[in-house]
């Protein structure tokens, strides 16, 4: 059972249209949640994983984090975490289009940007998500992978 969240209205009713356009069954209605939320308002249900893609560059800093220290709250022992998006590593951008990217985030937001992997992967650690693996995708994208403890 999927549970879509979004925190803009129109992000939420987008959703929505396609959800009951595709009929499908495993998808529940998706409401409104702010990652950098201290409290998210998700049904009891149980969470075995979150999947993330493409937000934590087109955000501030405070949207990765309460990502990371959300996941590390409301997952279960062994439940999955999966940021899909660009990452710097080593400080370093992996393509000059992922740098020409990082500069146009910073000129729309200066909070805005790509992330180190290495600072998402020490925030994840104090929130007791696990690094699983780190996959390279297309576009010079990845797929990070972690494990809650």
């Amino acid at each position: 059972v999927w549970q879509p969240t979004e925190p803009d209205p129109t992000g939420l009713a987008s959703i929505e249209a396609w959800r009951v356009e595709a009929g499908l069954l495993n998808v529940e209605p998706a409401i409104a949640l702010d990652v950098s939320a201290p409290d998210w308002p998700l049904p009891a249900i149980r969470c075995d994983a979150i999947f993330n893609a493409n937000l934590i560059h087109i955000a501030p800093w405070s949207v990765a984090t309460g990502l990371l220290e959300g996941a590390g709250r409301i997952m279960q022992a062994g439940g999955l975490l999966f940021l899909y998006g660009p990452f710097k590593v080593d400080g370093a951008h992996t393509s000059p289009s992922n740098a020409a990217f990082d500069e146009s985030l910073k000129r729309r937001d200066p909070r805005y940007g790509i992330r180190d992997l290495e600072e998402v992967l020490e925030v994840a650690a104090r929130n007791d998500l696990v690094w699983q693996e780190t996959n390279d995708l297309p576009a010079n994208n990845k797929l990070i992978v972690f494990r809650r403890a």
